[in-house]
């Protein structure tokens, strides 16, 4: 069986507009206040990259440890790198000290999913790579930690 190497894939930047898009259709995001990072699955080597192709893989170790036990022998996953405040939401101005002094407070919010076992993703339709994103990261139902290290980012769809 041919085997692919995988490795850091440079991601698409988002650009801001002055309002958003109309019409059916489109996906919105909530904003997560983070830092865009790639993770890297392939085989039983997990890493982390910054947007710059930066190796994140040590500093981010609570999320690469549970990227491991995803349900896939290769991946690359597309998201942002965030430390939650007590209400959930994003705390940007707390990220770089959790990075180095509270690395359990890291958190993965995956928004793409770029190639999966063998499969590169990247013309498939985003609604399509969403669903097999959440096929992926599937909440643990016995976990009632709202804090996992990896999870998705919720999308809604545009009806006007």
């Amino acid at each position: 069986m041919f085997h692919q190497v995988l490795g850091f894939i440079r991601p698409e930047i988002a650009m801001l507009v002055p309002e958003p898009p109309s019409g059916k259709g489109w996906i919105h995001e909530i904003k997560h206040d983070g830092y865009r990072m790639l993770i890297v699955i392939d085989q039983n080597k997990v890493r982390a990259f910054s947007r710059h192709g930066r190796d994140w893989t040590g500093p981010y170790r609570r999320v690469v440890n549970a990227a491991t036990k995803l349900p896939c022998k290769a991946a690359l996953l597309d998201g942002e790198i965030v430390v939650q405040d007590e209400n959930g939401l994003s705390d940007f101005d707390a990220l770089r000290s959790a990075i180095h002094r509270a690395q359990n407070r890291l958190v993965f919010f995956a928004f793409d999913l770029l190639h999966l076992d063998g499969q590169d993703l990247r013309r498939t339709p985003l609604v399509e790579r969403r669903t097999a994103l959440r096929k992926l990261i599937e909440p643990d139902p016995r976990s009632v930690d709202v804090a996992a290290p990896v999870q998705n980012v919720e999308a809604f769809r545009s009806s006007c």
